[in-house]
């Protein structure tokens, strides 16, 4: 499962989308599902802020030409 929330400090966090696949499936190849889902509910946000798995150069460059956010996270070490 991958769940997607707000992070503002100052309201309260809120779960946004909630993505559900099968185990093997990795986390890169998931990610334009969750954007996808987030921008039927007019819920992108301006940052996406993601761990080590959702990081990748055609998610990088995918999320800002097509949602225009910017996804932020640390690069996976090969």
């Amino acid at each position: 499962m991958h769940f997607t929330q707000t992070c503002d400090e100052e309201a309260p966090q809120l779960m946004t989308h909630v993505e559900t696949t099968r185990a093997g499936i990795n986390d890169v190849r998931v990610l334009p599902a969750i954007h996808t889902g987030l921008a039927r509910k007019s819920l992108l946000p301006d940052q996406h802020l993601v761990d080590a798995g959702y990081v990748g150069a055609e998610n990088l460059i995918e999320s800002r030409a097509t949602y225009e956010l910017d996804l932020i996270g640390p690069l996976r070490h090969h």
